[in-house]
């Protein structure tokens, strides 16, 4: 009967740590991310734009130096990664809808800079360099 009883508490353990460790990783539900200039190819060129995340949609805009903007929307279909509203470090994959087909979009943060990835089969990525980072 005691072993039973060590077989149980070791699931019970193991389980309770499972859920303890899955409290650390976060996705934020909504964060706002900008940038000063996007690279593509190897050539940054200076168009600041936003990253918004919220609900089940990602919002691109785009905005020239005339002031028009341009906003491309996308609809999430799942995301995985973690993230540390602290630190702003971390990695999000956002699986996406492009043109009837599901793609990437990427969120990486590390001690030294945040980037944004967005590219259709990584064919030809869109790099943005973010400047700010906001939670809502």
């Amino acid at each position: 009967m005691d072993t039973i009883m060590i077989k149980v508490r070791s699931l019970l353990l193991l389980g309770i740590m499972a859920l303890a460790g899955g409290a650390w990783a976060q996705v934020p539900s909504a964060m706002k991310l900008e940038s000063s200039a996007a690279i593509s190819d190897g050539q940054e060129f200076p168009i600041e734009s936003t990253i918004e995340v919220s609900g089940d949609h990602i919002v691109w805009t785009q905005y020239s130096q005339s002031g028009n903007s341009q906003e491309t929307r996308f609809e999430i279909a799942g995301v995985n990664g973690d993230w540390d509203q602290n630190t702003n470090q971390g990695l999000l994959i956002y699986t996406v809808v492009i043109d009837e087909s599901r793609e990437e979009i990427i969120i990486k943060g590390t001690a030294e800079s945040t980037e944004v990835n967005i590219g259709p089969n990584n064919q030809y990525t869109i790099r943005m360099i973010m400047h700010t980072i906001t939670y809502n």
